[in-house]
């Protein structure tokens, strides 16, 4: 089967649209992939100083509670 130059040349070029879609995937999935890892270590960020607040405020709580029956 011999194909002819306009296939060939056509061919080639849905390859390097193949290849340069794959590569705009790749980019755009590594992006997003490092946003949703920088959003989770805010979200780390924020429950560990909810928690730290937390524990100070019942911690405050039990001090004034107990100072009153002493």
């Amino acid at each position: 089967m011999k194909l002819k130059t306009h296939e060939i040349e056509s061919l080639k070029d849905n390859l390097a649209f193949r290849r340069d879609f794959s590569r705009k995937s790749k980019a755009a999935y590594n992006e997003i992939k490092e946003r949703l890892d920088e959003t989770n270590n805010h979200i780390d960020e924020i429950e560990s100083i909810h928690k730290a607040s937390s524990a100070y405020l019942t911690n405050q709580y039990k001090t004034v509670f107990f100072k009153q029956y002493l």
